[in-house]
């Protein structure tokens, strides 16, 4: 008994796959909205166009921000052992209040750059620091208080904050007001 047929030949040919190039940074983890004068973490990450981590990225960044009174990292040379991203645990900080923005862009290759925008700085506590106007003349029983400040330690004003007074009259008597 004999069989005949066709064989067929397959052809195997194998690429090398280029390795993923980092195209852009991610920039995330600030805390949003954030007190001036609090810290908070920022996480780098480079990511090639597909958005993918590029876990063999070794590049150096540089942060800067668009509001000048702020703390930020110094720059940072990826190490291999971050696979492509870095947290900076409390190391940013803003002492205005405002909408900031935080951008990590590579040294070498500036286009490779990333921002985290809109951030909301928001007055931080107060300090005790209280500005008032009121009554001029004689303190009698009559006390207004036409308007007061409260600022924070960096001179943000604090809003919806209750402030209490205490004015001592002539003849020892204690007048109490609260303003809002």
């Amino acid at each position: 008994y004999m069989t005949t047929g066709t064989v067929t030949t397959f052809t195997i040919s194998a690429e090398k796959v280029p390795a993923p190039v980092a195209t852009h940074l991610k920039v995330e983890g600030i805390t949003d909205p954030i007190k001036a004068g609090e810290s908070s973490k920022v996480i780098i990450s480079a990511l090639d166009s597909s958005n993918n981590v590029v876990t063999d990225y070794t590049g150096t960044i540089t942060f800067t921000s668009d509001c000048s009174n702020a703390t930020l990292p110094g720059n940072y040379t990826f190490k291999t052992s971050d696979s492509g991203a870095h947290t900076f645990p409390d190391s940013v900080m803003f002492y205005t209040v405002g909408t900031c923005s935080v951008t990590a862009t590579d040294v070498t290759h500036p286009s490779i750059t990333g921002t985290q925008s809109d951030i909301d700085v928001v007055a931080g506590q107060q300090t005790g620091t209280i500005t008032a106007s009121g009554h001029d003349g004689q303190i009698g029983d009559d006390v207004a208080i036409t308007s007061s400040v409260v600022k924070d330690a960096y001179g943000n004003v604090v809003k919806d904050v209750a402030v209490t007074f205490y004015i001592v009259r002539p003849d020892g008597r204690v007048i109490t007001l609260t303003a809002s």
